[in-house]
């Protein structure tokens, strides 16, 4: 005599941690005794049978990701349905913990049980260009752009709503201020007009140049160590201040005597 196949139609939970060990039930119908339920390739142990339509196992340990349940009664018909394991991840390191208020730093974070399509926040910002290892123990993410210097927590989100957060785990900082070593030529006519080189360090495509109050026009970023402007007129001869200003505010003054305006 054929029984029917077993259906299963509810579990009290469709997921728990790794660790297993955790007790659900099966609902559905057509359950004999005698079944045997499996969590992908490992056997479940049968708490209690307690109707055709309901049994209690132990779940196994397992590994993070869906996997398929398999029960299958004492005359060898089955059905299966799906559970999914989960684990809260874990960071071990964040390198490096540092970088520019502009983002665009390239951090690596260490640990375990992070997967495909992991959310990275840096505060309140998203990273981009986010690269998980096979292993799920490696991000590679691009920080987002800040509003404001300081530490600010690094949260990670797993797409099954598994997430940690990591306090003061990455601080933002200034880029470094400009620096002038030297100006070349560092005189020439009221009438302006002339071309002067600027070299030094942390320049920047949109820094801007001062020659006492006025600002030079004429501005071409060679690189970060060299700049080139055109002095504009002045009213009289004598000698300036050099100012080169960065976007981010900061700035470097060359005293009096650098650039030389002369009849």
């Amino acid at each position: 005599m054929k029984h029917y196949a077993p259906n299963i139609t509810n579990l009290s939970q469709d997921s728990c941690d790794i660790k297993g060990e955790e007790i659900i039930t099966i609902f559905g119908e057509y359950f004999r005794e005698g079944l045997t339920v499996k969590f992908g390739d490992s056997d479940a142990i049968i708490e209690e049978f307690m109707d055709s339509t309901k049994v209690k196992v132990r779940v196994p340990v397992g590994k993070q990701g869906d996997v398929i349940i398999t029960l299958t009664n004492d005359d060898g018909q089955t059905d299966t349905t799906q559970f999914k394991y989960t684990a809260q991840p874990v960071v071990n390191r964040i390198e490096p913990s540092s970088g520019l208020l502009s983002g665009d730093t390239r951090v690596q974070i260490d640990g375990q049980y992070f997967m495909d399509n992991i959310q990275v926040k840096f505060g309140e910002n998203v990273a981009s260009d986010v690269v998980v290892s096979n292993d799920g123990t490696t991000i590679l993410a691009n920080t987002p752009a800040a509003l404001s210097v300081g530490a600010v927590d690094v949260e990670l989100i797993n797409q099954d709503g598994t997430k940690i957060s990591v306090e003061d785990g990455f601080t933002y900082e200034l880029p470094p201020a400009p620096v002038v070593n030297l100006i070349n030529p560092n005189e020439g006519k009221v009438t302006g007009n002339e071309i002067v080189y600027i070299e030094g360090g942390n320049f920047t495509s949109t820094s801007e140049v001062y020659f006492g109050e006025i600002k030079v026009g004429g501005f071409y970023f060679h690189d970060e160590t060299k700049i080139r402007v055109v002095t504009s007129a002045v009213d009289e001869a004598g000698a300036v201040d050099v100012k080169v200003v960065n976007p981010d505010g900061q700035y470097v003054t060359i005293e009096k005597r650098i650039y030389l305006y002369g009849k």
